[in-house]
């Protein structure tokens, strides 16, 4: 028995009471490796083994009276290898317990004999998670918003890292939804993404957090090369003072109303104006006609260079050559 012991030892992480819950989680896995975790967790209690009693009547004549006369059985091999088999796991998971506990957790179980009474006890000291931590993680979860100078994917990796903070804090409290960790993200990212909310639907509610976030990646990096092409636009525009549009014209990028709202552009897709109207379609329209004038000069100036000779003379000598 104890030669089995010493070939079979029950090694867990050093436990920090800051991180008791990963040091449960680890600890639960490794117990279940060994086939002691119900032990540990009190599932499977040491088995009862009861002594038989026979009882038989006395024959003898020369006694007084009949008496009954009991006598008490040994246990049968079966149920003393269980209960062997049990005390052995139970005693490896105590050792394991008592070996990963620094001094001064140490002190506070040492003296109990089982191993469940030990997790229970490690669980009452360092299970519970204080209203007020758990409350610090949820206030600063739900209040995050991006800022203006911070990317998007570093929004993200900041929102993650809170909501793996809230729900490691919750306890045996359910952890967060795929939905709540859904909106509150869309809501992280402040009003000017109202419309993109909208236009998810019904598909906010069944999508897995880790693809909304590949979404909106994209779409803010589609954006992101529209606003581009929009400023060179009208930079272009200011640059040049077209005098094809009067002052108190209706702006096709200006904020919608409802005279405007029916009408869509073809060619950049965008509401609020006609093809007629699109600065976008007039700014590579210019530049075409730019291009074909530069190619026009290129051709004046190969004319005006006059026609290529040909000298008789020195193709004879390359011939001969």
């Amino acid at each position: 028995m104890a030669e089995a012991r010493s070939e079979k030892i029950i090694r867990l992480t050093a436990l920090k009471p800051s991180e008791y819950h990963l040091w449960a989680s680890q600890s639960e896995a490794t117990f279940r490796v060994y086939g002691a975790l119900d032990i540990v967790l009190g599932h499977e209690p040491k088995p009862i083994v009861s002594e038989q009693v026979n009882t038989t009547q006395a024959t003898d004549e020369t006694s007084d009276q009949d008496a009954a006369v009991q006598a008490l059985a040994p246990i049968s091999a079966a149920q003393r290898r269980v209960l062997a088999k049990w005390e052995q796991q139970d005693d490896l998971a105590r050792q394991a317990l008592l070996a990963c506990l620094q001094k001064a957790e140490l002190t506070k179980v040492y003296q109990l004999q089982s191993a469940h009474e030990i997790w229970a006890r490690l669980a009452e000291e360092y299970g519970p998670v204080s209203d007020i931590r758990r409350a610090q993680a949820e206030g600063a979860f739900y209040s995050l918003q991006k800022k203006p100078e911070t990317s998007m994917q570093d929004h993200i990796n900041e929102f993650t890292t809170l909501q793996q903070e809230v729900d490691y804090h919750r306890g045996t409290i359910p952890l967060l939804s795929s939905i709540q960790i859904n909106l509150t993200f869309l809501r992280s990212l402040g009003s000017s993404w109202a419309s993109f909310q909208q236009s998810m639907g019904p598909r906010i509610h069944t999508i897995k957090p880790a693809t909304l976030f590949a979404e909106v990646l994209a779409f803010e990096i589609q954006n992101r090369d529209e606003d581009e092409t929009e400023h060179s636009v009208k930079a272009y525009t200011t640059r040049h003072n077209h005098s094809y549009r009067s002052r108190n014209r209706y702006h096709p990028y200006s904020k919608l109303d409802d005279h405007h709202r029916s009408k869509f552009c073809v060619f950049c897709k965008r509401k609020g104006h006609l093809i007629d109207d699109c600065l976008k379609k007039r700014w590579k329209d210019t530049q075409a006609k730019e291009d074909e004038k530069e190619s026009e000069k290129e051709r004046e100036k190969e004319h005006e260079k006059g026609p290529i000779r040909y000298d008789w003379r020195s193709a004879i000598n390359m011939n001969k050559d």
